[in-house]
């Protein structure tokens, strides 16, 4: 887990590090639009470091609670600042989906759940999964909400269904009291209602699914299939039990039902 200890920047030291990184994000932005991905990674990774005011590299977290310097964003309610630097780190997400590296693409996308996380422990708000800082600021939501969304893509395309559910539902109720015309389009782009129907692994996906990445694709699927209820059908509690389950293997494609 990366850690910054160092001594706090004083406000002119800050001030021109936030520039700087500014800077440095913009040059990314120009990077990236060129599809100069590796470079476009290497400006942002500047630009989070000093728009966090550290000497040190930036790399992901390996544990939930983030750095002790984007708390220290939080501590101060320097908002724009924590948006810059949640900016950049979807940015390095978005240029490894550009190049299909889901891993890494994860990776990053987690990283800024883990740089809210640490926003909201800087103001001293409970950090439970149910209790998100939510605030008057549209952009705040969203950006949060979009890397939900791509999580939520990656997932869809590798097939992992109750990933990608998952992933929408967090989005999803996101929204809270703040509902403007750019947060309920989001919204929208959860479909919610569709995606909570589904099994898990969904059949009907099954044909659509390619088997390439082992790391992160679940391999199977399962199917209902009703057997024979004798005289009348069993009770509620015992409706379960009329039912056997087969799967595909996604990757030898064969069916199987378990012994």
């Amino acid at each position: 887990m990366t850690r910054f200890l160092e001594k706090p920047a004083s406000a002119a030291e800050r001030g021109a590090s936030n520039f700087a990184g500014m800077m440095w994000k913009e040059k990314g932005n120009e990077l990236f639009k060129k599809g100069s991905y590796t470079e476009a990674r290497e400006a942002y990774l500047n630009g989070i470091r000093l728009l966090l005011s550290q000497t040190k590299s930036y790399n992901p977290t390996t544990v939930s609670g983030s750095n002790s310097a984007t708390i220290v964003l939080g501590e101060k309610d320097l908002w724009a600042e924590f948006l810059d630097v949640v900016a950049c780190a979807n940015n390095i997400a978005q240029s490894y989906i550009k190049e299909k590296n889901h891993l890494l693409g994860l990776e990053w996308l987690i990283e800024v759940h883990r740089m809210y996380d640490a926003f909201s422990i800087g103001k001293g708000s409970p950090n439970y999964k149910w209790n998100t800082v939510r605030v008057g600021i549209e952009e705040f939501t969203t950006t949060r909400m979009k890397p939900l969304l791509r999580q939520a893509s990656i997932f869809n395309e590798l097939g992992n269904s109750a990933a990608v559910t998952s992933a929408a539902w967090d989005a999803y109720v996101l929204v809270g009291n703040v509902q403007n015309d750019a947060i309920l389009k989001l919204a929208e782009e959860c479909y919610i209602e569709s995606r909570l129907k589904k099994r898990h692994p969904d059949p009907e996906d099954i044909s659509k699914i390619t088997y390439s990445n082992a790391d992160l694709q679940i391999r199977g699927a399962w199917n209902k299939l009703q057997v024979g209820k004798g005289n009348g059908h069993p009770g509620s509690r015992k409706g379960f039990a009329s039912v056997l389950w087969k799967g595909i293997d996604l990757q030898a494609k064969v069916l199987y039902t378990p012994g």
